[in-house]
């Protein structure tokens, strides 16, 4: 999965090989006010994290681990987002 966060800190996932935007599915429409996007001004917004496994095959032609690398992003709710995040904001 493609995810980015770009430079407002608001998240996309490329979906039918376009970027979309994503929203929060806990705000609500009020007037002709915008549904608020998922972003990091939520404070169940997360950061990229990525850990490194170690997978040890019984094989006796792969004697070596193999290193599996996951990065993935936490959101509200118990969800997580796994695949390739590309984060566009400004690192202080």
């Amino acid at each position: 999965m493609e995810i980015q966060i770009n430079k407002k800190g608001q998240l996309s996932i490329l979906r039918s090989g376009n970027m979309q935007d994503q929203y929060c599915m806990f705000s609500t429409r009020v007037a002709n006010l915008e549904q608020a996007r998922c972003g990091h001004h939520c404070p169940h917004f997360g950061e990229p994290t990525t850990e490194t496994e170690l997978l040890h095959l019984n094989h006796p032609r792969q004697t070596e681990p193999i290193e599996i690398k996951k990065t993935y992003l936490e959101l509200c709710h118990g969800k997580t987002l796994y695949g390739n995040i590309t984060d566009e904001r400004i690192k202080k």
